[in-house]
């Protein structure tokens, strides 16, 4: 027997009203902040 069904996620936030960067799986501020998520990621600090 086969169930279909839906699924669905609804997120909600407040805006920040800040500045997005965004480069593969990261989002950050700045692009400084984007290159030092990529060197952490590359050196397994995270």
């Amino acid at each position: 027997m086969v169930e279909n069904g839906v699924r669905f996620l609804f997120l909600s936030a407040k805006l920040l009203h800040e500045p997005i960067v965004q480069h593969g799986p990261f989002v950050m501020n700045t692009q400084k902040e984007i290159q030092q998520a990529f060197y952490d990621y590359q050196m397994s600090r995270f």
